[in-house]
């Protein structure tokens, strides 16, 4: 899916974890349960948080220090979420809902 929007709710999914394969570019609080109830094996984390500091911090070094980027296209890859650090992805939501940085 290269929108999890339907994964936003419980119980989205009809059929019994791990009989459909399932990939997500996802990542949001509410799409972590299908990781851990074995619903898919991989969601697509946004780094959602980097996508708004980095440019911050781009701006102000651009403004204040006059230091520019070697380049304007800035990657910001997707982060592989899996069973096994599905519960640091949740730790790291709750601190940047709290706006805390990670």
């Amino acid at each position: 899916m290269l929108a999890g929007w339907v994964l936003f709710t419980d119980h989205a999914l009809k059929w019994s974890p791990g009989t459909i394969k399932l990939v997500a570019i996802v990542s949001h609080p509410a799409t972590l349960q299908y990781i851990r109830e074995g619903y898919t094996n991989l969601l697509l984390a946004q780094q959602v948080y980097e996508w708004g500091v980095r440019p911050v911090d781009l701006l102000f070094d651009a403004v204040e220090n006059g230091k520019y980027p070697d380049t304007w296209f800035i990657k910001i890859s997707l982060l592989p979420v899996t069973k096994e650090n599905v519960d640091d992805l949740s730790r790291r939501w709750t601190g940047w809902l709290q706006g805390q940085s990670n």
